[in-house]
């Protein structure tokens, strides 16, 4: 969904799969924003699904990686947020599951 201030200047749209989006807007005459909106798998995914989304997003960027144009990957990667213990390096944030 775009703000209707904007709608005019949408150069295109496209659905990749469920997970990855792409929205170009022209900025001004020289150049546009590609806004590639994604929904990551979970850390419980097979591998081999998992592989298959981030090569599909790296091919998206790169495709959409030309010169005057901006690109901004925005989404739900989800991350968790936590705590964790490895060796001598802790990391705490007092937000995260704590795992």
């Amino acid at each position: 969904m775009v703000n209707k201030k904007i709608k005019n200047q949408i150069v295109k749209s496209k659905e990749i799969t469920d997970r990855i989006a792409v929205l170009e807007i022209k900025q001004n005459k020289k150049k546009n924003i590609i806004i590639i909106q994604i929904y990551a798998l979970t850390s419980t995914s097979e591998e081999e699904e998992k592989d298959l989304f981030y090569d599909l997003l790296e091919e998206t960027t790169t495709e959409h990686s030309d010169k005057g144009k901006t690109v901004i990957v925005l989404g739900d990667f989800n991350g968790k947020v936590g705590q964790r213990e490895t060796g001598e390096e802790q990391i705490k944030v007092p937000y995260g599951y704590g795992e």
